[in-house]
């Protein structure tokens, strides 16, 4: 990612607070899965020994597939604000 190391020290590549958190939220969630019955047996140890970068590539799917959920959240509500004025429109 950094051939010529010039970030190195940069906030951009070093893991801060936040990252932290994110990684501990990915984690939790991944306990859940262990736990539940939908989960094979073999596929929970699995996800006991993901690395640091393996749950950080994970947090970022999650992430990426919320947030194209939102959008879509977002358009549905748009809708129905489109037709409650219109509703309301022709009861005035």
């Amino acid at each position: 990612m950094d051939p010529l190391g010039l970030f190195r020290d940069s906030k951009l590549v070093l893991p801060d607070e936040n990252d932290r958190l994110i990684i501990e939220s990915t984690r939790s969630l991944l306990g859940i899965l262990q736990s539940s019955d939908i989960i094979r047996p073999g596929v929970r140890q699995l996800l006991a020994d993901l690395s640091f970068d393996e749950v950080r590539e994970i947090s970022l799917l999650l992430i990426n597939k919320v947030w194209r959920r939102r959008r879509n959240v977002m358009m549905l509500n748009r809708r129905l604000l489109g037709t409650v004025m219109r509703q309301m429109a022709s009861r005035i």
